[in-house]
């Protein structure tokens, strides 16, 4: 029969392996693997495998692994963070430290932890394994040295790697010369920070509820980690924007420095293509389009792309203007909720659904693109 541990542990392993095969389709929109990130997802697998086999009195894993989930535990924030400045930087940090400078302490409190745990012998290894972290063990002196040097390192190490994230935010926030919420990476980065220091203060105040067992403050972790694991899984799922983002950012930048401030704007056919992607993301997934209000100045705000450069992209890609590019989203999205329900579709309310302003205006478009008007191709539709 499964614990609520073995349950928790084989939900969190099959969504991070979801994301880390997810992340493989995307590899098309990255100039480069995120290997950083790939590397993360692997070792928070290994600490959830290990700790449940642990927890499970595994006897290879009591006699063996207990220093290695360390290890990974350690090694989990250097990792995304070298993979955010990865992002940052959009992989051309000439700066960027090598990856074995982000496990130098995890290394070290492996050799550590290895000095006082294999010398013990199986009972006391079972023993070592079954303790929470915050407790106070008698008779078992490694334990205790272990806590002495475990505790400190990490939240150190954490509040280290918060600071240099915070950094990040500060280094994007000048390369994209506008407030926080208006960059997809910066906000991101920020609600990982927001979901780390929340996370790490929760912990310690569980560490200090001396009532509880150790399997409950276990499963406390492991439910705290849950939304971690979904906001990465987010995350992940708005990467392609997020480095089309930084990419449309860096290149606009480079062409603007080499041109005059009244010239038209200069786009390389790689930045078109870029610029089109997400314009096509961002109206085919989130809709912007059922804002009645839309113009092509708010659509550039909410994209970070310059105004003059979505004109240019969707007149000589799209062969239209921008309107009209909307309109027909609008009209699409009109045709999809007449098709799907067709008895219940109400012509005096569906125009405003589908973002018109007007009921007239509605009709205007809806005739010029399909040559008949709503009613008619909803009796059309009806009499199929």
């Amino acid at each position: 029969m499964f614990s609520l541990i073995d349950v928790l542990t084989i939900v969190f392993v099959v969504l991070i392996l979801a994301l880390f095969f997810f992340l493989l389709q995307i590899e098309r929109f990255r100039t480069k693997p995120r290997l950083y990130l790939k590397l993360a997802m692997i070792v928070t697998m290994v600490v959830f495998i290990i700790d449940d086999l642990l927890y499970s009195g595994n006897p290879f894993t009591v006699k063996y692994l207990l220093p290695i989930m360390f290890w990974a535990n350690l090694a989990i924030y250097p990792l995304i963070y070298a993979y955010s400045r990865d992002l940052v930087y959009n992989g051309r940090d000439v700066h960027r430290p090598s990856l074995w400078i982000y496990m130098v302490l995890p290394t070290m409190i492996f050799f550590l932890l290895a000095i006082l745990y294999y010398p013990l012998d199986f009972v006391d290894k079972l023993r070592f394994a079954s303790f929470h972290l915050s407790e106070k063990v008698e008779n078992l002196p490694a334990f205790t040295i272990f806590q002495w040097i475990v505790i400190p390192a990490y939240y150190l190490q954490t509040i280290i790697y918060v600071i240099l994230t915070l950094r990040l935010i500060q280094i994007t926030r000048k390369s994209f010369k506008c407030s926080l919420m208006e960059i997809l990476l910066a906000k991101y980065i920020f609600f990982y920070i927001v979901a780390v220091v929340f996370y790490e203060g929760v912990v310690v105040l569980l560490a200090l509820i001396s009532s509880w067992t150790s399997n409950e403050k276990k499963i406390a972790d492991m439910l705290l980690t849950a939304p971690i694991i979904v906001l990465a899984i987010y995350i992940c799922f708005k990467q392609n924007l997020i480095v089309l983002q930084s990419r449309i950012n860096r290149i606009s930048n480079k062409l603007n420095n080499h041109r005059g401030p009244d010239l038209k704007p200069v786009i390389s056919e790689n930045e078109k293509n870029d610029i089109k992607t997400v314009i096509d993301e961002y109206l085919s997934v989130n809709q912007l389009y059922l804002n009645p209000d839309l113009h092509i100045s708010m659509f550039a705000n909410k994209i970070h792309i310059p105004a003059r450069k979505i004109s240019l992209v969707v007149n000589e890609i799209y062969g239209k203007n921008f309107i009209s590019l909307i309109n027909e989203y609008r009209i699409v999205a009109a045709m999809k909720l007449i098709d799907n329900s067709i008895e219940d579709v109400k012509i005096n309310r569906l125009f405003l659904m589908v973002g018109f302003n007007s009921r007239s205006a509605f009709n205007r478009v809806f005739k010029s693109i399909n040559g008949q008007t709503p009613s008619e191709y909803i009796n059309r539709i009806r009499q199929k």
